[in-house]
């Protein structure tokens, strides 16, 4: 318990520049906010899922959760509804991460090490420059959010394979899906990851501290081998309404503008070995290495080797993916991105690489930490005498973490934004104005493909454009009644004349109409692509609302089915082998 206390010590005391009352100032940490504020106004209106997200790219909409990962932004909004301000959520947020990823970073390392090893892992973790870069100097909360899933998915895998209770297929289950709804491109390096964590456990099945061989759990021995890779199952069916709309999906919007500029070509961003160790003062700008964490990473691989049988192919693996994804940061890697060009140039910047392998080394520190109290141990007074022993391994202990923690010299430079005014729809939407364009950096690659050009800024009021272009109606045309919802739309024409109604909203799949309740065909105007539908004269009904696709509903069903399975899971009973 009291390592446990010291783990939630050492994410606070990561997080305690948060503890002010602005916002730090990061790059992307103004995005979040923005995409918070939409968010909690579509709570207050009722709607509290939607992949639709009205008031974004000034009002035209855009798919935001077809595609964006949304746990993170959930969480904050959870914040928000507790604390009724948007800056404070937002802070919370990041905080919980911080403390979340390092509970579980114990937790696994625990298992694999001991206690204090585990809590030696997550003072790496959580003070190490990738996650302080991407909490403070990125402000990437879906990232973070990421990297908080990435060990307690590691955990719950370990603790099924050792255990095969059947609860641990629930955890892993949740864990992984926390990780595909958090960040996307997380997501993309992790899976392989834990794809071959599940196998290795599968084939070198383990055994929980202090078990006898012959124990098992609710899922039984002969179970035990396929309860890594159903748990692995059970979290891409769990978030399969998400990832799989998004697979079929992809081409329905301009999925190209994510690399299509030279600051997000990923040939401009490798880091030169030289500048992978580089020293704090440089960390604010990029991720680095701690040499500390490299060296005993590097004890904890050649300790573990000389150990059992189990540990040494979980080390050996982990260790290998720690290389390899650190490899991936290095110009020398460019004839791999060349050869996986398709989908790693969806990256953008090679150092992303470096939040799995952060992972993979906090885990080895762990390791490397047990061999330097086996060092210690070896020495004779040290073996000799029970006072020095404590006393020695006490001050391994700090001099370890105290190491371990000059990384967080960097939140000296932590810069942040002057306070912020109330925040509503109408100021995020002025914001996107201010920078003189629709399409800016937190909807960039969310913009429906229809639109061949971005709509002109005389279309937008405060508040965002008019739902229906009034001016492009005929004349003679009567509105006699109109009714707007975020999500829906509802008038009567009154015409002499067959017309297209066109609605300043971006045409993207979902979208449905009906005149006078028989079903008409949505057409993408061109060339801004928003929706238009024909109306016959007369007098009718025009219903127009954001609805759904085949893909969507396979794929919420997967996912419904998936929850079922996890609450039946949770419930089991222990059985007998």
């Amino acid at each position: 318990m009291i390592l446990l206390l010291g783990v939630v010590i050492a994410g606070l005391y990561a997080a305690h520049p948060l503890f002010e009352p602005r916002l730090p100032h990061g790059t992307d940490t103004l995005t979040q906010l923005y995409t918070l504020v939409p968010l909690n106004h579509q709570f207050r209106e009722g709607i509290l899922f939607s992949r639709w997200a009205p008031y974004r790219a000034s009002g035209f909409g855009t798919p935001l959760f077809n595609y964006g990962a949304p746990l993170a932004y959930y969480g904050a909004q959870m914040f928000n509804i507790l604390v009724g301000d948007a800056v404070m959520a937002t802070r919370m947020a990041f905080g919980f991460g911080l403390v979340g990823a390092g509970v579980g970073m114990y937790l696994w390392v625990r298992e694999a090490f001991g206690p204090k090893a585990g809590l030696i892992s997550t003072a790496a973790y959580v003070c190490g420059s990738y996650m302080l870069f991407t909490t403070y100097f990125r402000g990437g909360l879906n990232e973070q959010y990421g990297l908080l899933f990435m060990p307690w998915s590691m955990w719950a895998l370990r603790r099924l394979a050792t255990t095969g209770h059947a609860r641990y297929l629930s955890l892993t289950g949740l864990a992984y899906a926390g990780v595909i709804l958090s960040h996307n491109l997380t997501t993309l390096l992790f899976s392989p990851v834990l794809l071959a964590y599940a196998v290795l456990l599968t084939i070198v099945p383990l055994q929980p501290p202090g078990s006898h061989p012959s124990s098992s759990g609710a899922l039984g021995r002969s179970r035990v081998a396929a309860g890594p890779l159903l748990g692995v199952g059970l979290g891409l069916g769990l978030s399969c309404f998400f990832w799989l709309p998004m697979v079929v999906e992809r081409n329905a919007v301009l999925t190209e503008l994510l690399y299509s500029g030279v600051e997000f070509d990923y040939h401009h961003n490798f880091i030169q070995i030289g500048d992978l160790f580089s020293p704090i003062a440089v960390a604010a700008s990029r991720p680095t290495l701690s040499l500390t964490v490299v060296c005993l990473a590097l004890l904890g691989m050649v300790w573990a080797w000389c150990s059992t049988a189990e540990i040494r192919w979980e080390v050996a693996l982990v260790g290998l993916v720690a290389a390899g994804y650190t490899f991936m940061v290095l110009p020398f890697s460019v004839g791999v991105w060349e050869v996986l060009r398709p989908v790693l140039q969806y990256l953008q910047f090679p150092h992303r690489f470096l939040g799995v392998a952060s992972l993979c080394l906090s885990f080895l520190v762990g390791g490397g930490f047990c061999a330097l109290e086996l060092g210690l141990a070896s020495i004779r007074p040290v073996r000799d005498s029970q006072a020095l022993a404590c006393r020695g391994r006490a001050i391994v202990l700090a001099v370890v973490i105290g190491l371990l923690l000059v990384p967080t010299r960097v939140l000296g430079d932590v810069r942040y934004y002057p306070p912020l005014p109330e925040m509503d729809i109408g100021f995020v939407m002025s914001k996107e104005r201010e920078a003189g364009n629709i399409d800016t950096t937190y909807v960039i690659s969310f913009i429906p493909r229809a639109a061949q050009e971005m709509p002109p800024f005389e279309l937008l009021a405060r508040d965002g454009p008019e739902r229906l272009d009034a001016e492009g109606l005929p004349s003679g045309t009567d509105i006699l009644s109109q009714d707007y919802a975020p999500l829906r739309y509802e008038l009567v024409f009154s015409s002499a004349q067959p017309f297209t109604a066109t609605f300043n909203t971006f045409y993207f799949p979902g979208w449905m109409a009906e005149v006078d309740g028989k079903p008409v065909e949505l057409v993408p105007e061109v060339p801004y692509g928003r929706i238009s539908v024909p109306v016959p004269e007369g007098q009718h009904r025009l219903e127009v609302w954001f609805g759904t696709t085949p893909p969507r509903v396979l794929a919420n069903g997967v996912s419904l089915l998936s929850l079922l399975a996890l609450g039946i899971l949770g419930y089991a009973r222990p059985l007998k082998s």
